[in-house]
C-alpha cells in the first residue's frame, strides 16, 4: 500500500506555486512507510484504529516515531508527533508540562486497567482508580475496595446544579437560590482527632445581612436561630416543642456568656450588678443561683439574697423564689407557651402605683384565686378588663356571682345552663335594667331589623312595648296560663283615620280596632274592610261632610292575607241605611270571626252635633 501524498494546492502564481512544490515533496519524504500488511477482510483494521510507524528512507527524519490512523482512504499520518522511549507500561509528563511547584512532576503516570479505569501512579508506588460507574465518577483506593478521600482548597459547583432528584449522600448547588444542599446528616467533631481545647465552630458570614440557621421537618419550620443586625437581637424564635411555640431573647441589654456547665459565667443586664456570675447549678431541680442580689430601683438597693433561677423545659416555666425582685426597669417576655410562676403555700402577685395603691392576685387552697384593687383615699381602685375582641367567661358550674364587698349574702348570680345555653338572672332583691337612652331591645340572635324594643321617657316613666319587623309581620301575642287583668289603668286603642276615596276606602283594622272615616265630595262606592288573623270586636265611625246625603254601596270584607272572603253580614241580610244629615256620624261595630272569616256588622245610627 503506497503512502497517499497530501492534497496539493494553488494559487496561480508561478513563484508561489513553485514554492509550494518544493514544500509538498519535502513533507512527502517525511510521511513514514506504512505498515507493510496485507489485509484481508478478516484482519483489515476498523477506521479510526491508531498505531505508531517509524519514517524509513534516506531523509534525515529516518528512525522518528509518528502517529498513524486508519481510515476509508488507508493509512494517514501525522508528521508533527514525536515520541519519546521509555521503559514502562505507561507515559511520563512531556517535557516543559509543571506540577503545581512550577516544575516537572516527575515520576507521576496515567494508565488504564483490564475494566477501563484510569489508574494514577505517585512517586512512593500509591495508586487511585477513577471509575465511571453509570456516570457517576468514583475516586476509588487502589484496591478498588473502598472510596479514597479527595482533597482541595475549593470546590466550584455548576451554577445550573440542582437539589431536585437527589438521593442520600449527594450534595447540590441551587444558582438562583444560592443555596447548597446536603442530603445526608452533617456533623462537627473535633474530638475524635483532635487536642484538648480545639474548639468546633460554625461561622455564618453574612454580606450586611440577617445570619440565621433553620430547622426543619419536612415542610414546616420548627425552629430559627437568627441575629438581626438592626436589632442587635440573637433571637430563638418561633421553637415549636411539644408544648407549644417559645421565644428566648438575649439583647445587647443583657448577655449570657455560658460555660458548658454555667458555672461561673457571667451575667448582665438590667438590675444585675457588674461582675454577677453563676455561683453554682443544681442539674436535679434545673435552677441556677446568681452570685449576688438584683437591684430593686435605681438606688443601688438590692434584694438581700441572691437570685435563684428555675427553668423547667417541660412546662417552660420561670420562677423566682423568695422575696426576690426585677428592677422597677427590668422587662420579662414570656412566650405564647410559656407561664410565669409564683410559688408559695399562700401566693400572690401585686402591682403596685406607689406605696398605698395597688392591685394583689392571690391563689389560695384549691386555685381559688382573688383579684383585689386598694384606694387608699377613696373608693376609685376600679378594675377594667379592656379587650380587643371578645371577654368570655366561663365556670364549671356556669355561674358568675356578684356581691357587694361589704355584705356576701346579698348578691345576683348571672348562671348559663351547659345543655341549652339559657341564660338566667337570680336576684335576691330587684333586677333593674337602667338605660341612659330609655330603649331596650330583645333581638334573635342579632337581627337587627326584627325586635321587640321597650321605651321608657325619663321624667314621666311613659312605656312603650313596641315590636319592629323590616317585613310588617311583628305581631305581638300574650299567652297567659290564667287571666290578663289590667289594674288601675285605662285600655283603649289609637283612632285610625283612613284616607277618603269615593271607589275604594280602605279601612284597616290591622293598623287599629277603632277607624274614623270622613265622606268627601262624595258617595264611598266599596269600603274595604280589612281584618287581623285573631278574632276581635272592630268599629269604624263614619261622619257625614258639610253637604250629607253620603251613602255606601257595598261592605267588602278582606282576611289579614288580604283576600277578598265576601260582604259584611248585617241584621236582616240588609246594608244599613246611613243618616244623610250633614256633618252626622253613624258608627257600625263588628265582631270579626277570624276561623270561619266572618264580619258580623251592627250600626248605631244618627249621632248628632
Amino acid at each position: 500500500m503506497s503512502v497517499k501524498k497530501l492534497t496539493r494546492k494553488k494559487v496561480n502564481d508561478p513563484i508561489i506555486d513553485s514554492a509550494f512544490r518544493d514544500v509538498y515533496s519535502k513533507l512527502d519524504k517525511l510521511q513514514p512507510s506504512p505498515p507493510n500488511d496485507v489485509y484481508t477482510n478478516i484482519n483489515k483494521p476498523e477506521i479510526g484504529t491508531v498505531t505508531t510507524v517509524e519514517v524509513s528512507g534516506n531523509e534525515a527524519e529516518s528512525g522518528t516515531i509518528s502517529t498513524a490512523v486508519y481510515t476509508k482512504d488507508g493509512w494517514m499520518v501525522d508528521i508533527n508527533s514525536t515520541f519519546k522511549k521509555v521503559g514502562t507500561r505507561g507515559f511520563i509528563s512531556s517535557e516543559g508540562t509543571k506540577g503545581r511547584d512550577k516544575t516537572p512532576t516527575q515520576g507521576e503516570a496515567l494508565s488504564y486497567d483490564k475494566n477501563k479505569n484510569v489508574k494514577i501512579l505517585n512517586s512512593k508506588g500509591e495508586k487511585a482508580l477513577l471509575k465511571n460507574v453509570g456516570g457517576t465518577l468514583q475516586v476509588r483506593n487502589q484496591t478498588d475496595s473502598a472510596d479514597a478521600d479527595v482533597r482541595a482548597s475549593r470546590f466550584t459547583f455548576d451554577n445550573a446544579a440542582t437539589a431536585e432528584g437527589l438521593t442520600k449522600g449527594q450534595l447540590a448547588y441551587n444558582h438562583s437560590l444560592n443555596q447548597v444542599t446536603l442530603t445526608s446528616n452533617f456533623s462537627i467533631n473535633t474530638g475524635a482527632t483532635g487536642s484538648i481545647g480545639d474548639p468546633a465552630s460554625l461561622s455564618l458570614l453574612s454580606y450586611r445581612g440577617d445570619a440565621y440557621i433553620q430547622f426543619w421537618a419536612q415542610s414546616s419550620q420548627k425552629w430559627q436561630i437568627g441575629y438581626d443586625r438592626f436589632s442587635g437581637t440573637f433571637t430563638d424564635a418561633t421553637c415549636d416543642t411539644t408544648d407549644g411555640s417559645t421565644t428566648v431573647e438575649f439583647t445587647h441589654g443583657g448577655t449570657i456568656d455560658a460555660d458548658p456547665t454555667f458555672r461561673g459565667s457571667t451575667v448582665s443586664g438590667t438590675g444585675i450588678q457588674a461582675n454577677t456570675f453563676v455561683e453554682s447549678v443544681n442539674t436535679t431541680e434545673n435552677t441556677l443561683t446568681l452570685s449576688k442580689p438584683v437591684l430593686i430601683d435605681g438606688s443601688g438597693t438590692t434584694t438581700g439574697t441572691n437570685v435563684t433561677l428555675t427553668f423547667q423545659s417541660k412546662d417552660e416555666k420561670f420562677k423566682i423564689h423568695d422575696n426576690n425582685t426585677f428592677a422597677d426597669t427590668s422587662v420579662f417576655n414570656l412566650s405564647d407557651a410559656g407561664a410565669l410562676e409564683l410559688f408559695g403555700t399562700s401566693s400572690s402577685l401585686k402591682l403596685s402605683y406607689d406605696a398605698n395603691d395597688s392591685c394583689t392576685m392571690s391563689t389560695g387552697a384549691n386555685g381559688a384565686t382573688v383579684i383585689t384593687t386598694v384606694d387608699s383615699d377613696g373608693a376609685a381602685g376600679h378594675l377594667s378588663v379592656i379587650a380587643d375582641g371578645d371577654i368570655i367567661l366561663g365556670s364549671t358550674t356556669g355561674r358568675v356571682r356578684m356581691y357587694d364587698n361589704d355584705d356576701a349574702t346579698k348578691y345576683t348570680d348571672l348562671a348559663v345552663n351547659s345543655s341549652n345555653g339559657a341564660f338566667k338572672i337570680d336576684s335576691g332583691d330587684e333586677i333593674t335594667l337602667d338605660s341612659h337612652t330609655g330603649v331596650i331591645n330583645f333581638r334573635d340572635a342579632g337581627d337587627t331589623d326584627d325586635a321587640f324594643k321597650i321605651t321608657v321617657v325619663g321624667g314621666t316613666g311613659v312605656t312603650t312595648l313596641e315590636t319592629v319587623s323590616d317585613g310588617a309581620d311583628g305581631h305581638m301575642k300574650i299567652v297567659a296560663d290564667g287571666r290578663v287583668e289590667f289594674d288601675g289603668c285605662g285600655v283603649g286603642f289609637d283612632l285610625v283615620a283612613p284616607s277618603y276615596n269615593s271607589i275604594v276606602t280602605d279601612v284597616d283594622f290591622r293598623t287599629g280596632n277603632k277607624q274614623h272615616v270622613v265622606f268627601g265630595s262624595g258617595d264611598i262606592t266599596n269600603l274595604q274592610l280589612t281584618f287581623p288573623a285573631a278574632s276581635g270586636n272592630f268599629q269604624v265611625l263614619l261622619k257625614q261632610d258639610g253637604t250629607g246625603s253620603r251613602t255606601i254601596t257595598n261592605y267588602r270584607v278582606y282576611n289579614a292575607a288580604e283576600s277578598l272572603v265576601g260582604a259584611a253580614k248585617f241584621p236582616g241580610g240588609s246594608n244599613p241605611t246611613l243618616t244623610t244629615d250633614a256633618n252626622h256620624v253613624d258608627i257600625i261595630s263588628f265582631y270579626w270571626d277570624a276561623d270561619n272569616e266572618i264580619a258580623y256588622g251592627v250600626a248605631t245610627l244618627d249621632f248628632q252635633f
